[in-house]
């Protein structure tokens, strides 16, 4: 029977595993989800000691934003397993979603403890240090996660966030350059990037960066809106700017002509 079960919870993980990566693919994972939750269902009745089993079903009931069942599972695969810092990392993950950023960060804590070098949780906490709006706590998360995996663009995008709140225009699209150029195809960070630019009053700039957002993803209503406003912020500035031309000119044109009629002649 142990093997059996010990089975099942292999081919489960491997089908988990498996959902997770095509979680994109919206339809084919709604479609498969019911039937891996009732598989977990199964094999948690056989094996009702299995921390595993728990986390994997907290995973799949997360993933269909059922959070109160998730925390439970969570919960229970913590007081199986306390050592495990991946039970700790998933209820926090799940505490971000119900927006209880203090239990999350709580729980990240403890991930932390007992997995020192997970950059990802370094930058999960960040997160939601910055959704409590305590920026420079998160930037210093987000600064261990880049020591620890240089090569993340999502702990980049996360910090610019975080130095644009704190008004660090320059340094928020520094950060989201380096994220462009780890993930030149997310959206998403040409829409942070264009709103730091656009704040900065870099708007011809902020433009382009809603323009390739607007390509990558045509679906994004927030670019469209961001595109409008510094759109009009720009006619705004060349407006005047084509007045102060003009004028220009024209003082050019009258300094020419009193040249060339001479000086008076003095009597």
């Amino acid at each position: 029977m142990q093997l059996f079960i010990k089975t099942c919870i292999f081919a489960l993980g491997f089908l988990l595993y498996s959902t997770v990566v095509d979680a994109e693919k919206a339809d084919e994972q709604n479609n498969s989800l019911p039937q891996t939750l009732e598989d977990y269902n199964q094999a948690i009745r056989l094996d009702p000691d299995s921390a595993e089993l728990y986390k994997n079903r907290g995973i799949i009931y997360k993933k269909r934003r059922e959070f109160n069942h998730a925390l439970r599972d969570f919960s229970r695969a913590i007081q199986l397993d306390p050592d495990d810092a991946g039970n700790y990392s998933n209820r926090g993950n799940t505490y971000g979603k119900l927006g209880q950023f203090v239990r999350a960060i709580e729980d990240y804590d403890q991930a932390l403890r007992l997995d020192p070098d997970n950059a990802g949780i370094y930058t999960n906490r960040g997160a939601a240090y910055k959704k409590l709006r305590k920026y420079l706590r998160a930037i210093e998360d987000y600064n261990h996660a880049i020591g620890l995996a240089p090569d993340d663009a999502r702990a980049y995008n996360y910090r610019g966030i975080a130095y644009k709140n704190l008004g660090r225009y320059q340094r928020a699209i520094e950060d989201y350059d380096h994220a462009i150029r780890l993930a030149p195809k997310k959206a998403d960070v040409y829409i942070n990037r264009g709103v730091a630019y656009k704040k900065s009053g870099q708007y011809q700039s902020a433009i382009k960066d809603y323009d390739q957002a607007i390509r990558l993803d045509p679906n994004i209503a927030g670019a469209y809106h961001n595109r409008g406003v510094a759109k009009k912020n720009w006619a705004n500035i060349k407006a005047p700017l084509r007045t102060t031309t003009r004028l220009s000119a024209l003082t050019r044109i009258m300094s020419g002509h009193l040249s060339a009629a001479g000086s008076p002649t003095k009597i």
